[in-house]
Formats: structure tokens, sequence, C-alpha cells
């Protein structure tokens, strides 16, 4: 059974939102209060969520909507509790998160 919580969706979103401000990461941590830009690497990677009440300005600064933000984080709630109710597998996350990564793959030519 999954120990840790997953944060795919926002990490998407957050990911396509730096990269649209033009910023680094330690840019936009500094932005968002951060001393480091580990956190925001922390978030683009999943392994962590960004604060609910960072994404105002985390929107402002990118131009991506707060909805897709908001969508984001609410997906990886349902996720981590259906996970933790024992309703969803680990076949359908394996290829949700493949999908995830070839959507910011199209978007960005980077990953």
């Amino acid at each position: 059974m999954q120990t840790t919580k997953v944060f795919r969706h926002i990490a998407q979103v957050s990911k396509i939102a730096r990269l649209k401000s033009g910023m680094s990461q330690p840019q936009m941590a500094k932005h968002l209060g951060y001393n480091s830009g580990q956190f925001i690497s922390n978030v683009e990677r999943g392994l962590c969520s960004l604060p609910p009440s960072k994404v105002p300005k985390m929107a402002h600064l990118s131009g991506v909507p707060i909805e897709e933000f908001k969508n984001a984080l609410l997906k990886d709630f349902e996720h981590n509790i259906n996970y933790e109710i024992g309703a969803f597998s680990e076949t359908s996350s394996t290829a949700t998160y493949k999908a995830m990564n070839d959507h910011v793959s199209r978007f960005t030519g980077l990953v």
C-alpha cells in the first residue's frame, strides 16, 4: 500500500506555470517567499504540494488561471483519498503519471 501522498497534478500545473513565467526555480521560490529553489523543485517533481495560499501569486506571475491550480489540487486530493480507502489501482496511477509527463513534454519540449 502507498505510504506517501502523490501530487502529480499540481506538479504538472506548477511546472508549466513556472516555465510560462520565464523564471528559474530559485526565482519563483523567492517570489513565493521561499529561500531556496529546492521547494519548487520538490513541487514540480510531485514530492509535495504547492500550498493553496501560494496559488494566487503563482497564477499572477505566470498567467495560468487560478482554476487550473484549484483543479490540480482537487485531483491530487481525490487521488490520495481514493488510494487511502483502496479505491484506486497502481496501474491507473502509473498511466495517469505517464499521460501527464507526455503533456508537459508537448508543452515545454524540455521533459
